[in-house]
């Protein structure tokens, strides 16, 4: 009763601190400090991120460096400038390297692996060897020599930078792809079918062509079937038509793969660029998809975090219903907004 009838106060102080302490950084600081905790969650997933990142143990669970795919994505960029420098990389090559030899013998035989490997070998087989690249190329050296097979130089590499030109032409028109876009819609209604393990792992591999920041794919999909109901329950947003989703797949970014707070947004940024090219994919399958907003929610964390295995360092990004879309299932229209309403110009 006293809750209630103080809200107002509440609300009418909250305004007023808002109003006083966004005028600055200081202020800003000060309030989301004693007044609101909405970033704690955030910032600690943050800092567990960087008290993990890079180390064996996340390398293992996650089966890939991120660091180590970092540094190689900055060589493959160097490896492609127009107007090379005889030198470059050679503030982190060793390190590099040095990374390179700890994920080898860490016994990852991937296709991560043989991407680091051949571009490796492209740079050193590119730049001059003087000092530091001398010596990280002699430590390099003792790592082909301790390899299986005493590998050598793969001087036709299939993962190094090649030409635009090698890509083989899309066979989609503009209208084509105009047509996908429209196709791709918001469905909540799905026939009770299941979704195969096939499909799900053809969108993935689609997904995962998505452009990302250094290369670091700082995200996984989890997928629910048995529990999508359930898991998608705990979002806001899906009552009335939760208990009928063949599969939920939940988005989750890990800051384990960054060392810096600067990076903070990766995750989302990376994650929605996939799950966009998966949504976009789903009807070439015949399924359709619909994404479920993940607001900021303790309560719902808590819940969700119950129903699958996250990680500290693990933040959702958002939740994806999946299926064979319902043929009489309504949809909303969702009027989008005309092209001049969101586009300007710099140089105007």
């Amino acid at each position: 009763m006293i809750v209630r009838l103080l809200r107002p106060l509440f609300k009418t102080v909250d305004r007023f601190l808002i109003r006083w302490c966004s005028r600055s950084l200081i202020g800003s600081r000060l309030y989301y400090t004693f007044f609101s905790n909405a970033f704690a969650a955030q910032q600690q997933a943050v800092l567990k991120g960087r008290a993990t990142f890079n180390t064996p143990e996340t390398i293992g669970r996650l089966h890939s460096s991120a660091n180590l795919r970092r540094n190689i994505h900055r060589l493959e960029k160097g490896l492609a400038m127009k107007g090379r420098r005889e030198v470059f990389a050679a503030s982190y090559i060793q390190q590099t390297v040095r990374e390179y030899k700890e994920y080898a013998a860490a016994g990852f035989e991937t296709a991560e692996r043989l991407w680091a490997q051949e571009v490796l070998d492209t740079y050193f087989e590119a730049v001059s060897h003087s000092d530091p690249v001398a010596q990280a190329f002699a430590l390099y050296r003792t790592v082909l020599r301790t390899e299986a097979g005493h590998r050598t130089f793969s001087f036709n590499p299939q993962c190094a930078p090649y030409a635009f030109e090698v890509i083989r032409d899309a066979e989609v028109s503009f209208e084509d792809f105009q047509q996908l876009c429209e196709k791709r819609r918001s469905v909540r209604w799905f026939l009770p079918r299941s979704v195969p393990d096939e499909a799900v792992q053809k969108l993935v591999s689609t997904a995962l062509l998505a452009p990302s920041a250094c290369n670091r794919q700082p995200f996984r999909f989890i997928c629910a079937r048995e529990r999508a109901a359930a898991v998608a329950a705990c979002a806001a947003g899906t009552t009335g038509y939760v208990h009928q989703l063949p599969a939920v797949l939940v988005v989750a970014g890990d800051y384990a793969n960054y060392g810096h707070e600067r990076d903070k947004n990766l995750i989302y940024i990376d994650a929605s660029l996939a799950a966009m090219q998966l949504m976009l994919a789903a009807p070439t399958l015949g399924l359709a998809s619909c994404p479920i907003n993940w607001a900021e929610d303790p309560a719902a964390e808590s819940r969700i975090r119950k129903l699958i295995d996250l990680k500290d360092s693990e933040r959702i990004i958002m939740l994806i219903a999946l299926g064979y879309p319902e043929p009489g299932g309504m949809i909303p229209y969702s009027q989008k907004k005309q092209a001049a309403q969101v586009l300007t110009y710099a140089d105007d």
